[in-house]
């Protein structure tokens, strides 16, 4: 028997303006796999999980779900560090009464419409950046979601089973001796790990991961591998978006080759054609690229 997949994506197109980013992208990720995201700059990457995550518009296509929506933890430099709060707010951030797509796609609990959602885009909030663009609210088809994890319905965030969630979120990433300090004062690596349990504290049957491993040094990146391996094993499906093509072939389970469109899909051991990452990167047969994959000697 097959099981069902955790997320897929079925034809999935984002445009911005008259220019096609993501193009008829489908594929389906389970739980209990790590699956990379990988593909050169521009390639689609970040685009393709906001509108997972319902945060830009696809122009057609599906997503489905299988009755649990999306942890996210964004880039890092997205996020406004210098905000004055401690580790253990930042992570309450993450409880939600409603999945983040239904409030922004504008679906309502038993899947009755509603007007669409915009996002707030003061530039000063937390999550820095402006999220609100032409391409809010969807005509992708989101299948209900019922919430996997036992918190997701918490309405204050201050309540005692808040807190305690917050606390298996962040004895989940190891960081529970960091919970009163400011989030300012946290090292790079620390500060990956607290978005990750921001996203876990809801106890997501998925979690997206978009480039976990930029401006982190090597035994950071090895500690978060571990992390995202761990995740894995426990059931969550982790789709991970990175440049780092060495993690991404070392730890993945699956890769997914995006530029633009899905080139390719397949275990790392699989995808062993240099020509299909020339291709797919614009690189030639001499490229360090092909050596950081293992595909030079």
């Amino acid at each position: 028997m097959i099981a069902n997949p955790a997320l897929s994506l079925d034809s999935l197109c984002v445009r911005y303006g008259n220019k096609r980013v993501v193009d008829n992208a489908s594929f389906s990720i389970y739980s209990g796999e790590l699956v990379g995201l990988i593909g050169p700059n521009g390639a689609g990457k970040t685009t393709l999980m906001r509108a997972i995550l319902g945060l830009v518009r696809p122009s057609q296509g599906v997503i489905r779900s299988d009755g649990a929506f999306p942890g996210y933890v964004p880039q890092r430099q997205d996020v406004a560090w210098d905000y004055p709060i401690s580790v253990v707010e930042l992570v309450l951030m993450g409880l939600r009464k409603e999945p983040l797509w239904r409030r922004l796609v504008g679906v309502m609990s038993g899947g009755q419409k509603r007007s669409a959602t915009r996002v707030n885009s003061d530039k000063t909030s937390f999550l820095g950046g402006n999220t609100t663009n032409d391409n809010v609210a969807p005509k992708a088809q989101y299948d209900d979601a019922t919430p996997r994890g036992q918190h997701n319905n918490v309405t204050s965030s201050t309540s005692r089973e808040a807190y305690r969630a917050a606390r298996h979120a962040l004895e989940a990433v190891n960081m529970l001796e960091f919970a009163n300090r400011p989030i300012g004062a946290l090292s790079g690596g620390q500060r990956q790990r607290i978005l990750i349990a921001r996203a876990l504290i809801g106890e997501p049957a998925v979690l997206l991961l978009d480039e976990p491993f930029t401006g982190l040094d090597q035994p950071t990146q090895d500690s978060l591998s571990q992390l995202f391996r761990d995740l894995a094993n426990n059931g969550t499906a982790v789709l991970m978006s990175t440049h780092d093509l060495a993690q991404a072939v070392h730890v993945c389970d699956r890769l997914i080759m995006l530029s633009r469109s899905v080139r390719a899909i397949g275990t790392p051991h699989e995808l062993r054609d240099p020509q299909l990452w020339m291709d797919t990167y614009s690189v030639g047969a001499d490229s360090p690229l092909l050596r950081s994959v293992g595909l030079l000697t």
